[in-house]
This record gives C-alpha cells, structure tokens and sequence, in this order.
C-alpha cells in the first residue's frame, strides 16, 4: 500500500525555490507620489473656483453699480425735464423784466390830474414805440419771429389765417391784402398765425355771404325776373287725358 504521505509532486515543489515567484502583497498605505499629485490637483481646483467666485462677485457689483447709475440717471433726467418745464421760460421773463420797468416809468411821467400837454404825449409815444422796439429785440434774442405779411405777399396756409377778402386791382390774385393782426412762432413753431384780409384769386370770386348755401351760390331772381304763369284749367286735364292714354 502505498503511504498517504507520498503525495505527487506538484510543479510548484518541482521548481527549486528560487524560481518560484511569489506576488507582493498589496502596500495598505498609497502612494506618495500620487498623493502629492492629487493634493496638487485639488490645491489647483480649489484656486479656480476661488477665482470664479471672485470674478462672479466682481460682475455682480458691476451689475449693480450699473443699475444704480442708470436708476440715478433717469432720477436725475426726470427732475431736470420736469425743472425745464417749469422754469422753461425763466430767460424770456427775466428779460421782458426791464420792459415793464420802462412801462412803468412811463406811466407815472403821466400827470395824473388834469388834461395831459402836448408835449407829454408826445413824449408818451415815443417812449411806448422805444419799448416795443426793444420787446422785439427781446424776441429775436430768444428766436421769437414776428409774422407781418406786407400787402401783396403770397397767402401762406401755413402761418396766414384768411378772414376775409378786399378786392385790390393792384395786387395778385390770392395774395396778402392788408393785415389785421401780426402772428409769432417760436422756432419752427408757430405760436399765432397772422390774421390777414386776401384779394379774390378771380375777378367773380367773391360772393355775398347771403347768397352761399354749403359752399355754392344759389341762384337769385333778379328785379326783372317774371311771375311764374298760372296753369291753365284746359291744358291740364288735356294733359293727364294724353297721360291716361299713354299708360
């Protein structure tokens, strides 16, 4: 029989023992090197989320910067529209000041008992006429145009206003005839358009008001004009016997 403990020998026990290799076992700590590269790693991503936040930071007060000053702004052009509106007409009126110091001054040069002399009058008008020399003078400096059609100037819609017309042979047709009151703009403006009188354009074109039905001129008998006739009692029935027949 043979001994159990004659076991066959395995290729293992046929090496010698310096040809048998032998795995290494696993090293439980890691290795240094890649830990040093992974705590570079992370050091790296920590200094760019680092410096992401602080560039969101910076956009965020930037935005808000921004908002504030286009809030400040708006502020700041809704007060100073609303001051233009306001004192928009500060200048003309601290101009027109001295125009009524003059007419002022002339007013108490009047005697105020008794009739006024000659002279005073006199005196009076060519005061008033320097004040309104120098009112106009105040308009042109704030741009402020008087509008004084001289007869025979073209009608212009624009800045005339017709109210009615004079036949003026020596003046064109449509044209400006007398003017009844000056008109202003301020600008390309216009504050009041000038109130003139015009020529007919066409010698027949003036038409009584009374004679004008929407626009168009009725037809009026003249003195001359005859009666309608009575119709005849004859001629009528003849007229509707002929009429019954014809139906």
């Amino acid at each position: 029989m043979t001994d159990q403990n004659d076991a066959k020998p395995t290729a293992t026990d046929a090496l010698p023992e310096s040809d048998v290799t032998t795995e290494p076992e696993a090293d439980a700590s890691a290795d240094p090197m890649a830990d040093e590269a992974l705590a570079d790693e992370t050091v790296d991503l920590e200094a760019r989320v680092a410096a992401l936040e602080a560039e969101v930071a910076a956009e965020r007060d930037q935005a808000l910067r921004a908002r504030a000053d286009a809030e400040n702004t708006l502020k700041r052009t809704a007060r100073e529209r609303a001051e233009a509106v306001r004192y928009g007409a500060s200048g003309l009126a601290r101009d027109l000041l001295e125009i009524v110091d003059n007419l002022e001054r002339a007013l108490a040069s009047m005697p105020e008992d008794g009739a006024a002399k000659a002279e005073d009058v006199a005196a009076l008008r060519e005061g008033v006429a320097l004040t309104l020399q120098e009112l106009n003078a105040k308009f042109r400096r704030h741009d402020i145009q008087r509008i004084a059609p001289a007869p025979g100037e073209p009608f212009d819609p624009n800045y005339h206003q017709a109210v009615t017309q004079i036949a003026r042979p020596d003046l064109p047709g449509g044209s400006v005839a007398e003017l009844l009151q000056a008109g202003y703009r301020h600008h390309d403006r216009l504050l009041r358009a000038a109130v003139v009188a015009t020529t007919p354009k066409e010698a027949g074109e003036m038409v009584p008001e009374e004679a004008v039905s929407n626009g168009a001129a009725e037809a009026t008998p003249g003195p001359d004009a005859d009666e309608p006739e009575a119709t005849d009692a004859d001629t009528a029935s003849t007229t509707a016997e002929t009429a019954r027949t014809d139906a």
